[in-house]
């Protein structure tokens, strides 16, 4: 759509917002297929975790201290690096144990001698449960990190895309401002 300048009668394009609009309602649109799938991988792996700690947890039933005598260590199988877990030391009716964490992570999770409550089965004491260290705890911070990660990717191009708007509304409504201005 053209207009003309009254005083000069030379042809200038009006600014059009339609493919603005367009390139934000796709943006927002594959925004939202992401966020949707993503909401519907971490439900399933919510429900998973959720199997997973219930049979971490099964038959835990009696509360004990247990200090952490040092962290074992192995090299990363999902990537370079050296991962760790702790390792519980305690007594149970007279017995002493030594028992490895299930979740292992890329820093120690607790200090070397930290005493820490601990779930055992009392039928097999070896079978340990850490209400502060377990799957579900580890899965957690895993998606915190993934949506640390996320965020600046889905945040930047949504600024570049909705700063810019702000500035050629503004920009389209003075125009019209002035337009109207000076045909009156």
């Amino acid at each position: 759509m053209q207009f003309y300048d009254e005083d000069e009668r030379s042809p200038r394009k009006k600014f059009s917002l339609a493919p603005i609009i367009i390139v934000v309602v796709v943006f927002l649109a594959i925004v939202g297929i992401v966020i949707f799938r993503h909401a519907t991988m971490v439900g399933k792996i919510a429900g998973v975790m959720g199997d997973e700690i219930g049979k971490e947890a099964d038959g835990c039933n009696v509360e004990i201290t247990a200090v952490i005598d040092h962290h074992a260590d192995k090299e990363s199988s999902s990537g370079p690096g050296v991962v760790y877990a702790p390792v519980y030391s305690f007594e149970y009716e007279g017995e002493s144990y030594s028992v490895t964490g299930k979740v292992w992570q890329p820093d120690p999770f607790y200090e070397d001698g930290q005493e820490v409550q601990i779930m055992i089965d009392p039928s097999d004491p070896t079978h340990i449960y850490d209400p502060d260290n377990n799957i579900g705890t580890g899965m957690r911070s895993f998606l915190g990190d993934v949506l640390i990660f996320l965020a600046p990717v889905l945040l930047i191009p949504l600024l570049v895309i909705i700063i810019p708007a702000i500035f050629v509304i503004r920009n389209a409504r003075r125009a019209k401002q002035y337009t109207d201005m000076m045909r009156e």
